[in-house]
């Protein structure tokens, strides 16, 4: 018979989260390969500096949440 795994709130939220984030990662490159055409190169520096930070943070959350969301789960079993 098999075994039916029951994941936990916060593996369910970290997996959206990184859904999530990895989605606005692809729209950003998208916005950067089409930006120029639109509105030349100064545009992208702004872009750049100000996504760039927000980015660099929602990784270090979301690595954070991997971590815990797998401390949690190995616990649980």
């Amino acid at each position: 018979m098999r075994k039916i795994h029951h994941r936990t709130w916060l593996f369910i939220f970290t997996t959206k989260v990184i859904k999530y984030l990895l989605l606005a990662l692809f729209s950003f490159a998208m916005v950067c390969l089409v930006t120029p055409i639109f509105s030349g190169f100064e545009m992208i520096e702004i872009l750049f500096n100000l996504v760039g930070q927000w980015f660099w943070r929602l990784g270090i959350i979301a690595l954070c949440l991997m971590g815990s969301s797998v401390v949690v789960e190995s616990l649980r079993n």
